[in-house]
């Protein structure tokens, strides 16, 4: 997507609803670690907030969670949107 930003997919493929954790360290394109990552839900246009070593998102049966993830360093700090 760019510099130190990954979109994510996330399939629930369960019969049920689901919490889907991603650590977010272990997103190819995010090498390298940060202390914080910026998460946007790209559905429904909203910043989910700041993590720093995972994220869970419920997931409907049979339905996706799409995330924009950035990681957050030094000339980021204090960005409040991502995008």
């Amino acid at each position: 997507v760019g510099v130190n930003k990954v979109a994510v997919l996330l399939l629930n493929s369960d019969g049920s609803k689901q919490s889907l954790n991603v650590t977010l360290s272990e997103i190819p394109g995010l090498e390298g670690g940060a202390d914080e990552y910026l998460v946007r839900d790209l559905w429904s246009h909203t910043d989910l907030g700041v993590f720093q070593d995972s994220v869970s998102v419920s997931v409907e049966s049979h339905d996706a969670s799409f995330l924009l993830v950035t990681k957050q360093d030094f000339e980021l700090a204090g960005t409040s949107e991502i995008g």
